[in-house]
């Protein structure tokens, strides 16, 4: 599972990641347990700083942008076709 598919499935360990009421360190800790083995290290490191400065909540904002900086660099860019009939799955496959 993704770090967003972690987040999306348990609200209450998204909740705990964002409560100014636990420490940071605690918060590191939690991230480093659950997150070990399911992300290469360089990523637990980057989550584990975000937790222990209480920084969680910029995590889909940073994402966000990370990935908009991928597209740019990849010139990757949204476009909305509009088709005078219906594609098969074929067609769709090609498109994407």
């Amino acid at each position: 599972a993704s770090v967003e598919e972690v987040f999306r499935a348990d609200p209450e360990f998204a909740a705990i990641m964002i409560s100014p009421t636990i420490k940071g360190d605690e918060k590191a800790k939690v991230v480093r347990r659950v997150f070990k083995g399911r992300v290469n290290d360089l990523m637990l490191d980057f989550l584990s700083v975000l937790a222990k400065r209480n920084r969680m909540r910029s995590l889909f904002d940073i994402s966000l942008k990370y990935e908009s900086l991928i597209d740019k660099h990849y010139k990757r860019y949204p476009v909305d076709i509009t088709l005078a009939y219906q594609p098969d799955q074929q067609q769709i496959e090609k498109l994407q």
